[in-house]
């Protein structure tokens, strides 16, 4: 796995979730370290809708890559989206 310094960029983070198939299946730790925040932190990111809810499968925490790539996606289109709208009415 991609070892992250604190600072991550985002190509830092789209280079950690390369090394991962969609359907791989990551935790709340895994994805820390992708991110370079505490793991706690990635939880709370999913609760206020930063990152997608993760699936409890046998007991523990988890989200597959896909899952956070079309959500990272889906995302950015919102704020570009956004963007347009705020230009838009400022025109």
């Amino acid at each position: 796995m991609l070892e992250l310094q604190n600072k991550t960029t985002t190509i830092g983070v789209l280079d950690g979730l390369a090394g991962f198939s969609d359907t791989a299946l990551v935790d709340a730790q895994a994805l820390g370290k992708i991110f370079g925040r505490h793991p706690k932190t990635v939880a709370l990111a999913a609760r206020r809708g930063e990152l997608p809810m993760p699936m409890t499968l046998l007991g523990r925490q988890r989200w597959t890559v896909g899952a956070i790539r079309a959500h990272i996606a889906n995302r950015q289109g919102q704020a570009i989206r956004q963007a347009e709208r705020r230009d838009n009415n400022r025109a």
